[in-house]
């Protein structure tokens, strides 16, 4: 099964699409084998409701800065996916104005918050102390190698790019680590 987080009124074929609210296209997900195409009203502020490792795709686009905890929502991404799952993570960040200019983010993202999500030297310090069970590596190995700088960082496009009005996002693809 697919999921795709926070779908709004952008329904996608291949997944299972996810909100709070119902879009008016809406196809309600009854618990049936055929999730394809379908709606389900999930709150995402609370615990998922699928079962731990049956989800191959998160598709978490403009989502995440509208929930409240950062490792709560990584967390609750992780123990859904199967192991080697993907995340496919759009979200805007601080370095522009897309982060702040919405009154409903409530979570503000920059690039290298995902080193508490990844193994990192972050993660391996932090993750018991902050209670983050979430673990994910990059899809792609050229997203974390270091630049020319030596420092850690996901600065090259795609990953992190200037789009229309100096709105900065984020778009990256993880894998769960199990």
């Amino acid at each position: 099964m697919n999921l795709n987080l926070g779908c709004s009124d952008s329904i996608h074929p291949d997944f299972l699409n996810v909100d709070i609210h119902e879009p008016p296209s809406a196809v309600p997900f009854e618990k049936t084998d055929e999730w394809r195409g379908k709606f389900e009203r999930v709150d995402l502020r609370k615990k998922f409701p699928w079962e731990d490792s049956v989800i191959d795709i998160v598709r978490a686009h403009d989502i995440l800065e509208h929930l409240p905890s950062k490792v709560r929502t990584m967390n609750e991404i992780h123990r859904v996916l199967k192991p080697g799952g993907k995340l496919e993570l759009f979200i805007p960040t601080t370095d522009g104005r897309g982060a702040w200019q919405d009154p409903t983010h409530v979570s503000f993202w920059t690039p290298n918050d995902l080193f508490y999500f990844c193994d990192f030297a972050e993660w391996k310090r932090f993750h018991e102390s902050n209670g983050t069970t979430a673990l994910f590596r990059t899809e792609d190995p050229a997203a974390s190698v270091r630049g020319p700088d030596g420092k850690m960082g996901w600065d090259k496009p795609p990953y992190h790019t200037e789009f229309a009005d100096k709105v900065w996002k984020l778009k990256i693809v993880l894998v769960a680590v199990k």
